[in-house]
């Protein structure tokens, strides 16, 4: 199989995991970027035509283009079945997802997981006391 040919299928599983994610009436704009051409990112924005919609998600930083697509392919292929399930997403499920290649990051994000929890307790305590409970976001 030609390497072209991987490219493109490797192109339509994105594709497809986006419209699982996403919905499957958009389309997507796949992109890859570098700095320095020693390390890659791939990204997803809505294509919507004429313009693009904002960044959807986004790998970490990859040391080449192959790898980026991977990671791309990898993280969204995880997500998509996460959504598929029907269920909200576990924190193990985030974690697998968005950890980087090999779970590079995962201490990172389970850091700021734990930061995260203490911060809404605490805005949750702080609502309760000025009697908007259940008001957040109203």
């Amino acid at each position: 199989m030609s390497s072209e040919t991987e490219e493109r299928t490797q192109g339509q599983r994105i594709q497809e995991y986006c419209k699982k994610i996403w919905g499957a009436d958009k389309d997507f704009d796949l992109d890859i970027e570098t700095d320095d051409y020693e390390n890659y990112l791939c990204l997803v924005r809505e294509d919507r035509g004429l313009s693009f919609g904002p960044v959807l998600t986004m790998t970490s930083l990859c040391y080449g283009p192959k790898e980026a697509w991977h990671e791309l392919e990898r993280m969204l292929y995880l997500w998509a079945k996460s959504v598929e399930s029907g269920r909200p997403m576990t924190q193990e499920e985030r974690l697998n997802i968005f950890s980087g290649p090999k779970g590079k990051h995962r201490k990172l994000l389970m850091e700021f997981e734990r930061h995260k929890a203490i911060h809404d307790a605490r805005e949750a305590e702080q609502l309760k006391l000025a009697g908007v409970e259940g008001k957040k976001g109203a």
